[in-house]
């Protein structure tokens, strides 16, 4: 969902629009969300112990004065990257300080609170960046060794037939993104992937759209998944048990995966409405 760092990756190493690939991530990224509200959905139901409030317009109202606020952050960021007011790692610091203006805003966080939040940010900070080092590590030693372009290369040359090659474009991505970096996986399969993807017919923009999907759900896929141990972190929960909360997610994600396989001309669909 943009401002995705990784698509505007994927757009300056494919030479596409990222305009375009932004628009075309937009519906899967809805769909995942209407699939992961179904789980929840499903899971709550059949977790009697939960506390059940009946629905009343009012609450939902009061709420949605509540979030109209965060919501505005993503088109911030979004329209300053498109409009060129600034970069998406600048974007980063933007989003950042326009959540914490809303915080003293809203008064979920007070003035003298605010050198414990810093506090545990560098510490939450920390933690994460030593996963992702050691996932960096990992990455460069399989780079190294020239894996992904080992895999690339033997495994797409059984088969001519262009839903079958998205489809194994996928299950490569969600295997190297389980252990490898994102950005890494992308500088370092993308131009090894897309000359392929153009000699059967495929566009970029659908290419891009199914593996920087398949990348993100590898970051979420024990026993490996970088994000999972950030969250266990996070939540100070055990990973054991993040990684078995996460299981029921991985299933509607999969599913757009399989979707943007068998209709890969959908995803074009808004980029076209726009004219990207």
């Amino acid at each position: 969902m943009p401002p995705s760092i990784p698509a505007v990756i994927f757009a300056g190493l494919a030479a596409v629009s990222t305009g375009a690939l932004f628009a075309a991530s937009v519906v899967p990224a809805m769909l995942m969300a209407v699939g992961l509200c179904i789980v929840v959905f499903v899971l709550v139901r059949r977790m009697p112990d939960i506390q059940r409030t009946p629905f009343s317009m009012q609450h939902l109202l009061a709420t949605g004065k509540r979030v109209a606020g965060p919501l505005l952050a993503p088109v911030i960021i979004l329209g300053g990257i498109l409009g060129g007011f600034f970069t998406p790692t600048e974007a980063a610091a933007v989003g950042a300080a326009y959540m914490l203006l809303l915080c003293l805003i809203y008064r979920s966080l007070h003035v003298r609170e605010l050198p414990k939040v810093l506090t545990e940010t560098v510490t939450t900070t920390a933690a994460i960046m030593i996963i992702v080092s050691s996932a960096s590590l990992l990455g460069y030693i399989l780079a190294r060794e020239r894996v992904p372009q080992l895999l690339a290369e033997n495994v797409f040359g059984f088969t001519e037939n262009a839903t079958v090659f998205l489809a194994m474009t996928a299950v490569l991505m969600l295997i190297l993104g389980t252990v490898i970096d994102p950005t890494a996986v992308l500088v370092l399969v993308v131009p090894i992937l897309l000359p392929i993807s153009a000699s059967f017919g495929v566009d970029p923009i659908v290419l891009g759209v199914l593996m920087i999907v398949s990348l993100m759900i590898g970051l979420l896929t024990p026993p490996v998944g970088t994000v999972l141990y950030v969250l266990s972190h996070v939540a100070e929960t055990k990973v054991s048990v993040v990684f078995r909360g996460s299981l029921p997610f991985i299933v509607p994600l999969v599913a757009i995966c399989v979707l943007i396989v068998l209709f890969p001309d959908a995803v074009l669909w808004l980029p076209e409405v726009l004219g990207l």
